[in-house]
């Protein structure tokens, strides 16, 4: 049992944590290959408990079950590379425009998150169907994102394979973008290689269909020379955009 606190800055909404960030934080207790499912909005800037448990590990306010992480092998398949001038030339182009983006300090996506994050921005491939992921990011990270081995933490990859995933659940949608408002419910991750600082890494995401109000998506993680590093699914939630704005 440990004490944790989600900064202010790996917040995703105003008021709450980053999904992918968090996610990161309670796997870190399981292994490099877990489930994460959050089961509430994570408070920022408050104690917080995770637990080891003998199914995996949970994160809690209180007696309150925030979010939990078990084993799990990740995702057989996920959306391949592109190559680094493609993946430039989408992020130069955001599906979400700053003007609407609806979590702007996001710390993964944010326009206006603080220098330190990682603002990959993630936009269309314009590659035809069955030609290569339809959504692609450049993510360049910084010392900031390093662990104690100088490698990229591995909190910092399950942050970069959140937010490309519901960026390309949001455009296989039938709304216009900026009306669909998306929460993180579960994430399946694998991490194969923590990359050295000093080179950019492309991240790609592509849609997995949708279940009702679920919205299935996959991403992952490669260097600049299309290895792959990193592969999630996750599971979005649509939610009411007045419910939004109460954890934003």
């Amino acid at each position: 049992m440990s004490e944790t606190v989600i900064a202010r800055r790996f917040r995703g909404p105003n008021h709450s944590g980053n999904g992918g960030y968090v996610a990161g934080v309670v796997a870190a207790a399981v292994g490099p290959s877990a489930v994460v499912t959050l089961r509430k909005p994570i408070p920022l800037e408050t104690p917080l408990t995770l637990e080891r448990t003998a199914e995996g590990a949970r994160l809690m306010q209180g007696a309150l079950l925030l979010g939990e992480a078990a084993p799990d092998p990740g995702p057989d398949d996920a959306p391949g590379p592109v190559p680094l001038d493609l993946a430039r030339a989408a992020s130069a182009r955001p599906l979400i425009e700053d003007a609407a983006h609806a979590a702007p300090h996001c710390w993964v996506c944010g326009p206006h998150a603080p220098p330190h994050a990682l603002h990959i921005r993630t936009g269309a491939t314009g590659l035809a169907p069955g030609a290569g992921p339809p959504a692609a990011a450049v993510w360049n990270p910084q010392p900031e994102h390093a662990g104690a081995d100088g490698l990229v933490d591995a909190v910092h990859l399950w942050s970069a394979l959140d937010c490309p995933s519901g960026v390309a659940a949001m455009a296989a949608g039938t709304a216009p973008i900026d009306a669909q408002y998306l929460l993180l419910g579960r994430i399946a991750a694998r991490i194969e290689r923590r990359p050295p600082l000093g080179a950019p890494l492309v991240v790609t995401a592509r849609a997995a269909g949708r279940d009702g109000r679920k919205r299935f998506a996959e991403s992952a993680v490669h260097d600049a020379e299309g290895n792959r590093l990193a592969l999630a699914r996750a599971i979005w939630f649509e939610i009411d955009p007045a419910r939004f704005e109460g954890v934003v």
